[in-house]
């Protein structure tokens, strides 16, 4: 069974925010491709458990930082090549640029 992430972008509405979400694409092969838009994205990250240097290889030349969110503990937590990222998770990603993430399902 494939798991597909959802995309999350976020538009400003007077006071509030206004949140929308798009499917992510997954192929056979059980690679996943998220379009991520230059600026911060948030994700919910169903993927299996892996660290952060191979969940975020293929964007590292556009990568400004990436975060996981742990509402009811630490809140945001910094994503370094050690850190194990676990599935069912919000993360954040900044990028400089439009660019493809892919990763391994």
């Amino acid at each position: 069974m494939n798991k597909t992430a959802m995309a999350i972008g976020v538009v400003g509405i007077a006071a509030g925010l206004l949140l929308y979400a798009t499917k992510a694409k997954a192929s056979p092969s059980n690679w996943v491709e998220v379009e991520l838009k230059e600026g911060w994205n948030e994700i919910i990250y169903v993927g299996k458990a892996q660290s952060g240097k191979t969940l975020l290889a293929s964007i590292k030349d556009s990568l400004v930082g990436a975060y996981m969110l742990f509402p009811q503990t630490t809140g945001w937590v910094a994503i370094d090549e050690n850190t194990v990222v676990t599935t069912n998770i919000v993360i954040a990603i900044n990028v400089n640029k439009d660019c493809t993430w892919t990763y391994y399902n």
